[in-house]
This record gives structure tokens, C-alpha cells and sequence, in this order.
């Protein structure tokens, strides 16, 4: 760490600053296992705590966590910012943690929810840079169980057109219609903060906690996938069902989708307070030689919805 590294200059600087020096350090402590401050888990590092049953375990959680939100906080100085690394190691380190949050630390937590506010505030100074850094930030809010927080932070940056209009590549248009642009560059389009946004809620719905499924029946964000992309939408609630017969035999009674007392009767009532702004796709033809029940029901009403 007291060594001088020309290899920096790539950066912009030929010698690394005093804060730079400091946040290189924090950044090894947790990787290594010796930072303090970081909770008692910290110590064994990554080494020997990983599980391979493919969460963290409590161990190394605290280390995995801090180790990659100060990754992304060095991404996000660096002169030419490298989102894009940032990005991949949210997500997989979202990944090793898992949906459950009894890995994450508070102290390790809350490193992760200020570097992720630090991202966002980065976002907003610049609406130019699009997604760039609102995901890996939602991704660190994930890898900590912040889900709540997580989906706002996306579901906020779709919604708001001002911003999508600013960023490189990316448009706006009415909420539900077909006037986003498509662009591989800093712009979502609207179909992708969609299909993100589906996808999170989705994993939430078959995690089989029980919090996490009323933070999907009560978000403001389901339901607005639901009307804007009713399909799609439906799709939180269908995609971990059973869809063959080979399917079906190998679900145990607690696995059923209706098995649980309370949540069949809920998805239903929001189902039906739906109000779809407009049809996904016009109503099919049904030919005479359609075999029967084949043809996608038209989701035009909360009420198609729910059947």
C-alpha cells in the first residue's frame, strides 16, 4: 500500500492520491479479512467461508459485501468511470448472497446502502449517464436485502421521463405505449426496465418468504407492470408455477402454488383491480381448426387477469 504504482496512470494520475491510498486499503482489509469495523464475520475473508451450497455463508457474507460495494465506489471514481465492472460485481455478489437477507450484516449492510446512495446521487448530477450507475446500485441494494429500495430506485428512474430523455440513447414516451427507444448504450428502453423490474419481483414471489411476497402484493410497481404490460406482470405470479404434467408430479403439498392460506385470494384481488391502459396484443383469431383452450386469452381487464 506504500509502495508508489505507476500502473495508476492509466487512471488519469501518474501517482494515487492520499484518499485513493485509503480507499485501496479499506478495499484490501475487507477482501483480506482484517478491516475493523465490519462486523465479527469478518475476519476469516473469502478463503475458507464461501459455501458450496450457493449462498454466502455468515462468515463471509460481511466480507463479500463490503469487498464489492468498495469495488463499485472505485469503479465509480476513477476518471473514465467503469460502471460496466461495477455492474458485474453487484450482480453476482446479489447472486452469492441470495433473495434472504440472514447473510447480510448490519454494518455490511449499511456500507452497501451509503456506496449505493453515492452511486445514485452520481446519477443524478449527470442524467446523461443513464442506468450506468442506477444498476449496479440496485443490484448492491439487492445483494443486502433491500429489496424495497431496490425496486423504487429502478421503477423511480422508469417513470421518470425527464431523466430517460437526457440519457445517452435512451427516450420516452407514454408509459405503455410503443415509443421508447431501444438502445444498447447508457438508455434503457422500456421493455427492459420492465423485464428488470418483473424479473426482481419475480424472484421475490418464489422465494417462499413470506415478507417478501407481501412486499410483491403490495407494491405500487407490481401493479403498474400489470397494467402497463399485463402479460408481463403476470408473469411474477406464473413463472415459478408448474407448467407440464412431469411438473406437477414432482411438486410436494408445500410447494403447490395454492397451497398457501392466504396469498391465492390476494393475487386474485389485485389481479382484478388491474386496469390495463392498453391490450398487449389484439385479440387472436381463433380458426375452426384452433384446438380448443390453445389461443392466448387477450388481457384486456383485471377480470382476464385473474381467470
Amino acid at each position: 500500500i506504500s509502495a508508489s504504482y505507476g500502473a495508476t496512470s492509466y487512471a488519469g494520475h501518474s501517482e494515487p492520491t492520499v484518499a485513493a491510498r485509503a480507499l485501496l486499503r479499506q478495499y484490501l482489509e475487507a477482501i483480506l479479512g482484517f478491516g475493523d469495523g465490519f462486523g465479527d464475520d469478518v475476519g476469516s475473508g473469502w478463503g475458507s467461508s464461501h459455501s458450496d451450497a450457493g449462498g454466502a455463508t455468515s462468515q463471509s457474507s460481511a466480507a463479500l459485501l463490503t469487498g464489492t460495494a468498495l469495488l463499485c465506489k472505485v469503479c465509480s471514481i476513477l476518471s473514465r468511470p467503469n460502471t460496466s465492472l461495477a455492474t458485474r460485481a453487484a450482480r453476482a455478489c446479489s447472486t452469492k448472497m441470495g433473495i434472504g437477507v440472514e447473510n447480510a450484516s448490519t454494518a455490511s449492510a449499511k456500507v452497501c446502502k451509503i456506496i449505493a446512495d453515492d452511486l445514485l446521487s452520481l446519477a443524478l448530477a449527470d442524467p446523461s449517464t443513464g442506468m450506468s450507475f442506477v444498476e449496479p446500485a440496485s443490484w448492491l441494494l439487492r445483494s443486502c436485502g433491500l429489496h424495497a429500495e431496490a425496486v423504487e430506485v429502478v421503477a423511480g428512474r422508469m417513470n421518470d421521463a425527464e431523466s430517460r430523455n437526457k440519457a445517452v440513447g435512451g427516450a420516452s414516451g407514454k408509459a405503455g405505449s410503443a415509443a421508447y427507444i431501444k438502445s444498447p448504450m447508457a438508455g434503457w428502453s422500456q421493455l427492459r426496465f420492465e423485464s428488470f423490474l418483473s424479473s426482481h419481483l419475480s424472484d421475490l414471489w418464489t422465494s417462499g418468504d413470506n415478507v417478501l411476497a407481501d412486499l410483491v402484493l403490495t407494491s405500487e410497481t407490481t401493479l403498474q407492470l400489470l397494467e402497463q404490460n399485463p402479460r408481463l406482470g403476470l408473469s411474477i405470479f406464473t413463472s415459478g408455477h408448474p407448467q407440464s404434467e412431469k411438473q406437477w408430479d414432482s411438486t410436494e403439498a408445500l410447494d403447490d402454488p395454492l397451497a398457501h392460506p392466504t396469498n391465492p385470494q390476494r393475487v386474485i384481488d389485485l389481479l382484478k383491480a388491474a386496469k390495463p391502459f392498453v391490450p398487449l396484443q389484439a385479440p387472436p383469431k381463433i380458426e375452426t381448426s384452433e384446438k380448443e383452450g390453445a389461443a392466448p386469452l387477450p388481457l384486456t381487464s383485471g377480470r382476464s387477469l385473474a381467470v
